[in-house]
């Protein structure tokens, strides 16, 4: 089933709350499959115990300086125009400010969130983001707020403002990591049926986590009818359901009403949606503590999912590990043993969502260079090689994304982790070249489909495959090459590699560097036609786009004379272009000044590299490109050598160390 890119509007009135349901523990999960008129047994069996950026724009921000251009936060709620459309009133759903604070409240602002933030608190932040910009992992995109590259950077562009940007960056990608408030005590009323089924259409039908098959639909929907034909149990028999459904019920309405065209959009979706998830995280305590099956891990999982999104807090890290190990504690990552009277049709369910949390697992672990939940030796659970009946999963491109997490799980153990670093330069080369080789052959496994280049369109794919599925492969083929080679090409992450005479390593240096600027280009062009609202999620409309920025206007800056150096801007242009629909589709909730200003920067460098070398070729009698020497400002770490092309005489040059 191709995604849909449209629907029209949806909501609900929002009626008095009822108090929070008192739960009874005794009974446990429901069994998916079976038949919706009656309370079938637990499917758990128990099983024997063993066994890249989460981070994201979140909205405005105050930092501790003022940004470089002199503005104020990074956004601001815009007033309504007169002149502005908006849809009849009695369609229109009241505004409630979520109870959690917005993600928009800027840090430290206190008045605004109505909360006094303690020097404690205001302490243990200020910390956790002194902390983040000193010591971001190595293959993470953030480690251009680290200290080293904001002095590189500064240097080369000639610009000491720019650690005032990258703390900014910095701030806003960990501000909204934890909840400001407690989850309020009363919950939102369960939809009718017709809303219900409405905003549950929409999840499976438009929202892009459903690619990913984590929930079996014809299963759920056979629940929710049971559950307003009353043969379903309650919230207090069954708290897993209550938040799974709640879950779903949240992602279909900020889905729905996020593709609204009138200014206020993205704040009624996110309002509405923020509702029906804090129903479901009131109910956290129980599935992790108390008796529960397969249901709570799904829940837990689309929970971090939702929590993915952009109109969202950043809870997806830690709501992902509470899965994983409630997961690890039944044994789904265990191959199920025909003793466990499991049905066919469960071991599949079972199989799909383990390795949806593995795959999700090592995406967030590369994204925010945390350490990963899950010990891949500890794996006997098979990958799927088919799907569930009327399960719209495309078996081939789960079964490509579980290979590449793989190879990603291995990435950060080579490379990423603390004894990891401390190889030397000519190790880690071959390590490197190793990694290299393993993630070719997965891509050059891929079907043609999957490896189309954009813009892609629904109708030129085959009926299974639709374009996130090619726009997902990409970024995460492309980030995983960033990844492995700016250990080579970023010359604040290893110096030894600057320093290092030796042929293989230059040849490295070489090769990575054009690896990662190639990457960073497909990153950029892949984000070409891509919709932006309250529901998209962070890799889509701000992790990988950000990653392709960094990495491209890193490269142009340090190669500021090569051929390809005004082409580059361009296509960092396009990042720009897509930070501003985010801007203009969140009415103006989420500006990101980042992308501009590094883009800016970019240009003045090339223009002054530019003339710098006009002037050096006409000083010299007569002219020769051998004689042509590239003026660079000092900085604290040397460039890589890299051989500079000459636009006019298209003549190679060595840039000395």
């Amino acid at each position: 089933m191709t995604t849909k890119l449209c629907s029209p509007n949806a909501g609900c009135a929002l009626a008095q709350c009822p108090p929070q349901p008192q739960r009874d523990m005794s009974n446990g999960d429901v069994d998916a499959f079976a038949s919706w008129g009656t309370v079938p047994p637990v499917i758990d069996g128990p099983y024997p115990s063993s066994l890249s950026a989460s981070a994201g724009l979140r909205g405005q921000s105050e930092v501790h300086q003022l940004p470089p251009d002199g503005e104020q936060g990074l956004s601001g709620q815009s007033a309504r125009r007169s002149d502005e459309s908006a849809p009849p009133e009695e369609s229109r759903i009241p505004i409630q400010e979520p109870d959690s604070p917005s993600v928009m409240t800027p840090v430290g602002s206190c008045v605004d969130s109505g909360i006094e933030r303690s020097p404690r608190l205001a302490i243990d932040y200020g910390l956790e983001i002194i902390l983040l910009i000193r010591a971001p992992g190595p293959v993470s995109y953030l480690s251009i707020c680290s200290e080293p590259a904001v002095d590189w950077v500064s240097q080369h562009i000639g610009a000491p403002d720019f650690r005032a940007l990258a703390r900014r960056l910095t701030t806003d990608v960990t501000r909204s990591e934890k909840l400001e408030r407690t989850v309020q005590s009363e919950r939102a009323p369960e939809p009718d049926f017709q809303t219900a089924w409405k905003w549950t259409t929409a999840f499976f039908e438009q929202g892009l986590d459903a690619i990913f098959g984590h929930i079996h639909r014809p299963a759920f929907e056979q629940r929710l009818r049971a559950q307003f034909e009353g043969k379903a149990p309650g919230p207090d028999q069954d708290p897993a359901w209550y938040a799974l459904r709640h879950t779903v019920y949240a992602s279909g309405c900020r889905i729905t009403l996020s593709l609204g065209v009138y200014p206020s959009a993205f704040i009624e979706a996110r309002t509405q949606a923020w509702r029906y998830f804090e129903n479901a995280l009131s109910m956290h305590t129980d599935l992790i503590y108390g008796r529960s099956g397969v249901t709570a891990i799904q829940a837990l999982l689309v929970m971090a999912f939702f929590a993915e999104a952009l109109g969202s807090p950043a809870l997806e890290y830690m709501l992902l590990s509470n899965a994983v190990r409630l997961a690890q504690s039944k044994g789904l990552h265990l191959q199920a043993k025909r003793t466990s009277q499991l049905r066919d049709e469960d071991i599949a369910l079972r199989n799909v969502i383990w390795w949806n949390l593995y795959m999700y697992d090592k995406h967030l672990s590369y994204r925010s260079g945390r350490p990963s939940a899950i010990d891949d030796d500890d794996i006997s659970c098979p990958v799927p090689t088919s799907g569930l009946p009327g399960h719209q999963l495309n078996i081939e491109f789960f079964q490509n994304t579980v290979k590449h997490a793989q190879i990603s799980s291995l990435i950060l153990k080579r490379l990423s982790t603390v004894k990891a670093m401390q190889q030397s330069p000519q190790e880690m080369l071959v390590v490197v070249q190793d990694l290299d080789q393993e993630l070719q052959a997965w891509y050059d496994s891929l079907a043609p489909c999957f490896k189309s280049c954009p813009p892609h369109s629904a109708m030129n794919l085959p009926p299974s495959v639709q374009p996130h599925h090619i726009v997902f492969t990409r970024f995460i083929y492309s980030a995983s090459l960033i990844a492995m080679h700016t250990l080579f090409c970023h010359p604040w992450t290893r110096p030894g590699c600057g320093s290092s005479t030796n042929p293989r390593i230059i040849a490295q240096r070489q090769r990575s560097t054009d690896i990662v600027a190639s990457a960073a280009r497909e990153i950029i062009m892949a984000t070409q036609g891509l919709s932006v609202s309250a529901g998209s999620p962070v890799w889509l409309a701000f992790y990988f786009p950000l990653v392709g920025l960094i990495n491209l206007f890193l490269h142009v800056i340090q190669h500021p004379t090569l051929s390809t150096a005004n082409s580059d801007i361009s296509l960092m242009d396009v990042i720009v272009g897509h930070f501003g629909y985010m801007e203009y589709a969140t009415g103006s909730e989420l500006v990101f000044k980042f992308p501009r200003k590094v883009v800016a920067y970019a240009r003045e460098v090339v223009k002054r590299a530019r003339r710098t070398s006009v002037t050096k070729n006409a000083e010299q009698q007569p002219p020769h490109p051998s004689n042509i020497a590239l003026a660079r400002p000092s900085e604290p770490c040397p460039d890589f050598p890299l051989p500079e092309v000459c636009p006019d005489a298209q003549i190679c040059l060595l840039v000395p160390n």
